[in-house]
């Protein structure tokens, strides 16, 4: 059974691999989103724990993303993919942070994309793609809004939280890079910028700005760096 495999794998390789460049009309793609900048004080590090002194995991695990591209023409594509980002940051929750409050706590979304992108190449290697789409996310966010002391003096601390469900609609711009390793595979990196035009759940938002008055939670805008590995037949 497993000699079956190699050879399936084997021939389905070379298959792929008998196409020239210009047959190639279907790319799959895997991302990792490392940097995200909120426009909030969340960390632009994406990491799951940002407390000083531990140790850094979940950098690679907590953004990441996958997505088909189809060349419709000589230089257009169509595209639709998935992304999923899940970040924690318990400093937050410090009461030696309390001057930054109100800040998001932690934020768990899956992103669903489509779009379009036009590229051109840059010698017989490399590609620039521009890309403009929309995307629907799905996962929630939590808001640490105070940090409040009980007892007097202060024996504990007890956070005020508020917890944002996102149900909602955006439009992004990309702008990415594209290197050729071989016939079929190829290395990319991208910069996306993400707006929300549409917030899902307006009881959550009506609930931030008129129940606590805080007008710039939940964040719209997400400019991110990423970059991943892709296959093209």
């Amino acid at each position: 059974m497993k000699l079956r495999g190699i050879i399936f794998f084997v021939s389905v390789l070379t298959f792929l691999t008998g196409y020239n460049q210009e047959s190639r009309k279907n790319e799959i793609e895997i991302d990792f989103g490392m940097f995200n900048f909120f426009f909030d004080q969340s960390p632009i590090l994406n990491i799951k724990n940002v407390e000083k002194g531990t140790k850094i995991n979940g950098i690679f695990s907590s953004s990441i993303g996958l997505q088909y591209n189809r060349k419709i023409g000589q230089n257009h594509y169509f595209f639709i993919g998935v992304n999923y980002i899940n970040t924690y940051y318990p400093k937050f929750a410090k009461v030696e942070y309390i001057n930054l409050l109100p800040t998001n706590g932690s934020r768990k979304w899956f992103n669903i994309i489509i779009g379009y992108a036009y590229g051109f190449s840059l010698g017989s290697k490399s590609t620039i793609k521009t890309g403009i789409g929309l995307l629907y996310r799905h996962g929630q966010e939590l808001i640490i809004i105070d940090n409040i002391s009980i007892g007097s003096p202060s024996n504990w601390n007890e956070l005020l939280t508020e917890t944002i469900f996102n149900r909602d609609l955006g439009a992004f711009i990309n702008l990415k890079y594209q290197l050729n390793l071989s016939k079929l595979f190829y290395f990319h990196t991208a910069l996306d910028f993400q707006s929300i035009f549409l917030f899902g759940n307006r009881y959550s938002v009506d609930r931030m700005r008129n129940g606590y008055n805080i007008k710039n939670y939940p964040t719209r805008f997400n400019l991110s760096w990423h970059f991943g590995f892709g296959v093209s037949f």
